[in-house]
């Protein structure tokens, strides 16, 4: 995994740029320049974490939320009920699909 190469050539580099743990003779423009794009990839790759976390609790949340709507249709094709006394779940069916559609955009 690329991710796990960043990670092993940061390792490095903060050992030769750490001020603490610094051979002045391993320094060079070149380590600085190293250090920080390592630096720059290791945010990124902790943005693209955060984005994919955050894309799988929103399908976990259309998935629960398109099995109720399966649950709600009595697991036919997603039709509403045609009697009167469910109108009220048929407002709430429109409203789940509502939902589900903000979710998937």
């Amino acid at each position: 995994h690329s991710f796990d190469a960043i990670d092993k050539m940061d390792r490095i580099l903060v050992k030769t740029m750490h001020p603490n743990k610094r051979n002045d003779s391993l320094r060079s423009d070149t380590d600085a320049w190293k250090y920080l794009i390592i630096h720059d990839l290791k945010r990124k790759k902790t943005d693209v974490h955060r984005k994919i976390q955050k894309k799988t609790h929103e399908t976990r949340a259309a998935t629960k939320l398109a099995g109720s709507l399966e649950h709600f249709s009595g697991n036919k094709s997603n039709e509403f009920h045609q009697t009167e006394s469910s109108t009220a779940r048929n407002v709430s069916f429109i409203h789940k699909l509502n939902c589900l559609e903000r979710i998937l955009r």
